[in-house]
C-alpha cells in the first residue's frame, strides 16, 4: 500500500511563512516544520506538538472567521473537539488569532480513497461495506449539527495502522466560485460530488452529504 498523509502530494520543502499573529501560538506549544500545502481557503503546516511530542497538522484559514461560510470548518472542528466522532481525525486545538481561524489535528498517514480507486473499481460488497461505515460517520456528525459539504475520495483516508477509513475536512464546502482556482483534477472531482443546491450557490445540508455519498457509491462500483 502506498503511503500518503491527509495532505497527500504536498511539498514540505516549498517556501513558507506563518502569519505573524500566530508566531506566539506556535512558539508556546507547536514547533512549525514547514508549510506543506497552500489551498484556495487555507494553508497547512506540519508541526510538532510539544505536549505529547507528536506530529500534528496546523490549518490556518485565510478568510475572516466572522464570515459565515469561512467559519464553517473551524466551527465544525470545535464541535468535533468537544464531541469526538469515531472515524474522524482527533482535533487537538481550535482558535482564532487576529482574524485568522486555525485548527490543529493529529497527523494521519495512510492511503486516500482517491489513490485506491486508481487501482480500479471495488467489488459491490466492499463498496457497500465502505459506504455503510462512511454513512455512520456522517450520521454522527449530522446529529451534532455538522455538515461535511465536500465528501469525495480525496477526503477519505485509510489509516495505515488499522486500515479503517477516516473522513477528513468536515465543514469544508468548496464554493463554486473557488472551483476555477483548483487544479484540473481537483476541480473535476469537486464538481462531480457537489449536490445541485451547492452548484446553485446554496449552503450544503445533510441531504447534500447523502447526495455525495450516493455519487461515491456509484464511483466505487463503476470505477
Amino acid at each position: 500500500m502506498a503511503e500518503e498523509s491527509h495532505f497527500s502530494g504536498a511539498d514540505a520543502r516549498r517556501p513558507w511563512a506563518l502569519p505573524s499573529s500566530l508566531t506566539h501560538l506556535i512558539a508556546d506549544r507547536f514547533q512549525a516544520l514547514g508549510r506543506i500545502q497552500r489551498g484556495p481557503q487555507a494553508s497547512l503546516y506540519l508541526c510538532i506538538d510539544h505536549e505529547d511530542d507528536a506530529e500534528v497538522i496546523l490549518k490556518v484559514f485565510d478568510r475572516d472567521p466572522l464570515d459565515l461560510d469561512a467559519a464553517q470548518p473551524p466551527l465544525a472542528a470545535a464541535l468535533l473537539q468537544e464531541h469526538p466522532v469515531k472515524g474522524t481525525p482527533v482535533v487537538v486545538e481550535v482558535g482564532v488569532v487576529d482574524g485568522h481561524a486555525f485548527v490543529v489535528t493529529e497527523m494521519v498517514r495512510g492511503q486516500s480513497l482517491a489513490a485506491r480507486l486508481q487501482e480500479g473499481p471495488m467489488s459491490i460488497l466492499r463498496a457497500v461495506e465502505l459506504v455503510h461505515i462512511l454513512a455512520g460517520v456522517l450520521a454522527q456528525a449530522h446529529t451534532l449539527g455538522i455538515v461535511h459539504g465536500d465528501l469525495k475520495p480525496r477526503n477519505v483516508l485509510f489509516g495505515e495502522d488499522d486500515g479503517r477509513p477516516l473522513v477528513l475536512d468536515f465543514g469544508r464546502a468548496v464554493p463554486p466560485a473557488l472551483i476555477p482556482s483548483l487544479s484540473a483534477e481537483e476541480g473535476r472531482e469537486a464538481v462531480m460530488f457537489l449536490a445541485p443546491e451547492q452548484l446553485s450557490g446554496g449552503a450544503p445540508t445533510p441531504a447534500s452529504d447523502i447526495f455525495a455519498l450516493g455519487v461515491l457509491l456509484y464511483r466505487l462500483i463503476s470505477g
